[in-house]
């Protein structure tokens, strides 16, 4: 595992200990005994590092999520080489898939430590080394491992689930290993479960393993046997694959001489080396030779966090790079940072005077870190503007490389590189109008010898004849011009295939013959683009029939096959940049006889160049103008216009088509969207409406444009929320009154004024609004409405978030099922006719319902059941305020409109805190006058309900409101459905723990002075009793103001020892500790010692609360709620259940059922 630092800034090494040259001369060296002795050279000084990272958890849930820190924390050589060595040592030796020289490994996932280590201990071994691009489809990966036939295929989490189809539908794969995974994230460990469940499901051989538990198991192994190819061979080491010039990826053969080189530098030369941020993927040679590169001149290579970029700026600022090689994206990323913070600190009253030096200031020496000393642009050309701007801005000249994955480095500031370049030469190409004798500088197809060069493309003997001439040069497809001795610069390609700003590869003829035959529009269509461009333009001769029927309308046209271009590329499966972005329609059809076709009747790339040049280029250079001048529109405009329209206008914007509207029921990767430009699209939005939007937001699957300007309104609605939370509180406050809860701020004036003349609801309760049905009792308390209901002919309305009712009304159906078809069989038999779901947001305005409905609600709702909140014992208040209070405070609104409606309120025991002056009919303001707003446990979710209680009596003295309060405290299983427990709660995972740790204390109670365990009631109720009698109680009650402590104080109600003897009952092997304190210890260990899967489910995170033996409840007030119990006809069963043996024994039964303990 990696080493924390404390500081957030990543030091640059001051030397390295000078041992001798890194490779003895007297010996044979290999790469593998080349990688060994670099890591091993550099001893205790740092070399790789990563963002510092913490699981977090939240107790009340379980639920874990991973939480990155401002800091970045290192991994030295030392132990960089041991975990390298360990990991080689179990490929080596691993039973079933034992890694040997010149054996295939693929790697599918993004630079890290972890990549690094597994690629390193493949280099020891001799393996082919094989890294795969993590985006592409199964379509494309598969037939790759088919042809490469590796024996293990190591992937992120991220990717498993391709991992698992790739290795079901090749057996040669015999092992796959997950790495950068952390089992202690609930959501990594249910996806590297269900892959192992798929792969045992599909009777797949290959087994899975994760890198950690390999670290664990190998820990401190030996050295095994470093690969030393047979003298005077050059064996295969490394494929990468590239689209290169044929649009389809194909394996450059990289041997052990050309990764030598890569490997080569010496540290004596060097005093200690560069701090580098390495982002680029292991797939591209500029990814393997950054870290090869930092390695071997004694550096620190810092990882970027996340693969898709989003924290490229964050990484940027904390590793404070002295070198720092760009792509064009992320040089546009850092572009669109100025440009977005310069509109906006102007609009918020900058002096535009200073603002552009500041800005440059803060970007070169806060942004990037502010000790960049050389800079390179690598992978594609990068805009002449953005060029500038970085060198302006760095202070310092921005070198250009030039070469490509079948080559290494060629030139460097149009200089060519000598080594590894041994000869080259131009080519004249007549069909393209290059010549070596044109002037001032000659101009041809590039062809190379280098010691860099390819040994050909992996199992394509084809190519390779049409890659090398006769006398060994490379043809490179490129054509250059010799500017001076030793001087080149590109200028074109002899292929259709173009690069674009970004890195992709496009092969426009393909493009071109998809669309024309795709588009009865289309008769003829050339696609073009620039390397300093991210998207296509192009030429569109239309039909013959479209010509006739459009005429002069050629606008019309336009739409209609801008339309046609996103239709075609989406039935076809193509990428969005892929899709022209806009054309010029020609009227004149290419001909033999006008030169732009050939006598084959094909395209003349060259001619149609020559000929549509300028105008493509003015055509970009309108797309910019134009983006730039709707964007200024917009930005004026936003205040007056809907969220929705804004958010598809900036859509549009992004994508570069306002030619045709976006459908808001659409995604914005149905659009064109990828990963970058769904960046862009966040940031727009974020500047459009000064809120943040989360990238996640934008690429989520389910989220429409609809869905993405819904969340805008909600975090609007926050915003506005947090002034509200001010105007009642203050800023940072650190108290909460009664007195500040009052109607009027959450509440407009018409409506309060309206209500006191509403009449109130009379008569049977027919009509129920429920909130909360999703969780735990709400379920119940749906069930029991509908059981009420229905024989009477009544409805059950539930609000459940969702996309829309039937997304909603799913999500209940799934909390109802849990795999006991009796109880799903009842609830649907019931639901047919008497429940409606409805997809909402309590927070919202109308709680996220359209005008009508809120009308038809406020109508024929007779009683609310608000048993709905956002219940986290971890959150802030700050936090809480929206879901509990806001959401509260708009259920209220519906029960005074237009009629008076009853108004049951599920709140909780802790609003009582240590109070013990608050029984059931004491006024909450009174008794509760203040809460503190601190750190403590759970109070955020305290003063969230309280606030809650508080809005409901205030509602209940100006408008006569029937309330009804309930404090809910610990809830029990359901006594009769299979699986209905409560799975993340408190109780459960303790049985839990019980049950797979197999031991318990003596007695969970301090022996008295007869020796006897001083037991207490341990004061849970089981959810159905509870469901049934808070119903019950609600419908008893038809006016007036009461609260009820929904506990189970009675004597009977079971404790804690009671837990013990059902479980014995269960025949759960327990062994019981006489001493509490070695019980708590061991309890303790054997939690931690638990299976991941488990753990997770555990009672590790609350084992603070078990520390005492003492855990019995604060006795409070219940006899209103006995009382209420008794007098109440829907309330049957009038004891209060508690724990009792057969409870005990059906959480077994479930846990089992739910098979929790796997």
């Amino acid at each position: 595992m990696a080493v924390a630092v404390e500081s957030s800034t990543i030091v640059p090494p001051t030397g390295i200990p000078d041992t001798g040259p890194v490779n003895p001369p007297a010996q044979r060296e290999s790469l593998a005994t080349r990688v060994a002795q670099i890591l091993q050279r550099g001893g205790d000084a740092p070399a790789l590092a990563e963002r510092d990272r913490e699981v977090v958890g939240d107790p009340e849930t379980g639920e874990t999520s991973l939480k990155l820190f401002p800091s970045f924390r290192t991994l030295s050589f030392k132990d960089v080489w041991q975990q390298v060595r360990d990991v080689a040592y179990d490929l080596y030796y691993d039973a079933d898939a034992s890694l040997r020289p010149r054996v295939p490994i693929a790697f599918l996932g993004f630079c890290g430590i972890d990549y690094s280590v597994l690629e390193f201990a493949g280099h020891l071994l001799g393996a082919v080394i094989a890294p795969l691009q993590i985006d592409a489809p199964l379509s494309t990966l598969d037939p790759l491992i088919a042809e490469l036939e590796p024996l293990i295929i190591t992937v992120s989490i991220e990717q498993v689930d391709k991992a698992v189809e790739l290795a079901a539908n090749n057996k040669m794969v015999k092992r796959v290993i997950v790495f950068s995974y952390n089992a202690d994230l609930s959501l990594e460990r249910s996806i590297f479960d269900a892959a192992q469940a798929k792969l045992t499901a599909r009777g797949v051989s290959a087994k899975l393993d994760s890198l950690d538990d390999i670290r664990q198991r190998r820990k401190d192994s030996p050295v095994p046997p470093l690969d030393m190819p047979e003298k005077g061979t050059d064996p295969l080491h490394l494929l990468v694959y590239t689209s290169g010039s044929t649009g389809t990826p194909k394996g450059a053969m990289i041997t052990q001489r050309i990764m030598l080189r890569m490997w080569s530098l010496d540290w004596s030369q060097h005093n200690g080396g560069e701090v580098t941020l390495c982002y680029y993927p292991m797939n591209h040679i500029l990814g393997q030779s950054s870290v090869a590169g930092s390695l071997v001149s004694g550096g620190i290579c810092c990882f970027t966090a996340k693969s898709d970029m989003s924290t490229i700026l964050e990484d940027l600022a904390l590793v404070r790079p002295t070198k720092f090689t760009i792509v064009p994206r992320v040089g546009e990323m850092i572009y669109q940072w100025y440009l977005d913070e310069y509109s906006q600190r102007l609009k918020n009253g900058a002096d535009p005077k200073t603002l552009e030096s500041d800005l440059k200031i803060e970007l070169r020496d806060k942004v990037m870190g502010g000790r960049i000393k050389s800079a390179l642009v690598a992978g594609a050309k990068l805009k002449e503007n953005i060029t500038a701007f970085m060198a302006e801005v760095l202070g310092t000249f921005i070198e250009f490389g030039y070469g490509g994955t079948e080559t290494g480095v060629v030139c460097a500031r149009t200089k060519v590189q000598r080594p590894p370049v041994i000869d080259w030469k131009l080519e004249d190409v007549p069909e393209m109008g290059y010549y070596t004798s044109d002037k001032p500088y000659p101009r041809g197809q590039f062809l190379l010898k280098s010691e860099s060069v390819v040994a050909g493309y992996f199992k394509r003997p084809d190519l390779n004849s049409k890659v090398f001439t006769e006398d060994g040069y490379y043809i490179s497809g490129d054509i250059l011009a010799q500017v001076g001795p030793d001087e080149l610069i590109f200028l074109d390609r002899t292929n259709n295939v173009l690069k674009l700003s970004q890195g992709e590869f496009v092969a426009t003829q393909r493009l071109e013959y998809i669309f024309a035959d795709k588009i009865p529009e289309i008769r003829q269509i050339y696609i073009d683009g620039e390397s300093d461009q991210a998207y296509l333009v192009g030429v569109i001769v239309p039909s013959k029939e479209a010509l006739e029927e459009f005429g002069s309308n050629l606008d019309e046209l336009r739409v209609i096959l801008h339309q046609k271009l996103k239709d075609v590329a989406k039935e076809e499966g193509l990428l969005p940049y892929e899709i022209p972005r806009d054309f010029i329609i020609e009227t004149t059809a290419f001909s033999y006889n006008n030169g732009l076709l050939s006598n084959l009747l094909k395209n003349l790339y060259p001619k149609l160049k020559i000929k549509y040049r300028d105008q493509m280029r003015a055509l970009y250079d309108s797309l910019a103008a134009k983006q730039h001048e709707e964007l200024q529109l917009l930005q004026s405009s936003a205040d007056n216009l809907p969220t929705l329209e804004i958010v598809c206008k900036a859509a549009q914007l992004v994508l570069g088509d306002t030619s045709t509207d976006v459908d808001p029921d659409s995604l914005f990767s149905e659009n064109g969207g990828d990963s970058i430009s769904s960046h862009t699209f966040s940031k727009r939005l974020q500047s459009l409406f000064s809120i943040d939007i989360p990238l996640s937001v934008i690429a989520n699957p389910a989220n429409s444009f609809r869905n993405i300007a819904d969340f805008v309104d909600r975090a609007k609605a926050q915003a506005k929320d947090k002034s509200l939370f001010e105007v009642l509180h203050g800023k940072n406050p650190t108290v909460a009154k009664a007195t500040d809860f009052t109607l009027d701020k959450f509440i407009d004036a018409d409506v309060l004024a309206k209500a006191s003349q509403a009449p109130f609801v009379t008569g049977p309760i027919k009509t129920v609004l429920l909130t909360g049905s999703t969780g735990f009792l709400g379920r119940f308390n749906c069930l029991k409405w509908l059981e009420h209901l229905a024989p009477i002919g009544g409805k059950v309305i539930c609000i459940v978030r969702g996309k829309n009712n039937a997304d909603a009304r799913q999500r209940l159906v799934t909390a109802i099922d849990t795999g006991d078809k009796a109880l799903l069989e009842h609830f649907n038999q019931l639901a047919r006719d008497h429940l409606e779901v409805l997809a909402g947001d309590l927070g919202q305005t109308h709680l996220g319902l359209d005008s009508e409905t809120w009308q038809r609600l406020a109508d024929s709702v007779d009683l609310i059941f608000h048993s709905g909140a956002l219940v986290n014992h971890v959150l802030p208040y700050s936090e809480l305020f929206h879901p509990n209070v806001i959401g509260t405070a708009n259920l209220i609104q519906l029960a005074i409109t237009t009629r008076r409606k009853r108004f049951v309120y599920v709140s909780t025991l802790a609003v009582v805190g240590r109070e013990d002056k608050l029984d059931e009919n004491a006024d909450v303001r009174v008794a509760i006058p203040e809460v503190p707003i601190d750190q403590s446990h759970a109070n955020g979710y305290r003063v969230s309900k309280w606030g809650g209680e508080v809005l409901l009596r205030n509602a209940h003295d100006a408008f006569g409101l029937a309330s009804t309060v309930f404090r809910s405290d610990m809830i029990l299983a359901d006594r009769k459905y299979a699986g209905q427990i409560n799975v993340p709660d408190m109780f459960t995972r303790l049985l839990i723990s019980l049950i797979s740790t197999g031991i318990v204390p003596a007695s969970f109670y301090p022996i008295g002075p007869g020796g006897q365990p001083q037991r207490t009631v341990y004061g849970g109720i089981p959810v159905d009793y509870l469901a049934q009698v808070t119903n019950g109680i609600a419908l008893a009650r038809e006016s007036g103001y009461q609260t009820y402590h929904a506990r189970n104080q009675e004597a009977g109600g079971g404790s804690l020892d009671t837990v013990t003897e059902g479980l014995e009952q269960s025949d759960i092997k327990i062994q019981r500790i006489p001493d509490y304190d070695d019980w708590f210890t061991r309890f303790s260990a054997g939690n931690r010692a638990l299976p991941n899967g488990v753990r997770q489910r555990s009672f590790l995170p609350l084992l603070r609360s078990f520390a005492k033996q003492n855990h019995g409840i604060q006795p409070q007030s219940t006899d209103e709620f006995r009382k209420a119990i008794q007098n109440a006809p829907e309330c049957p069963e009038k004891t209060i259940p508690g724990i009792t043996l057969d409870i005990v024994k059906k959480y077994v039964s479930d846990i089992n059922h739910l098979q929790l303990l796997q």
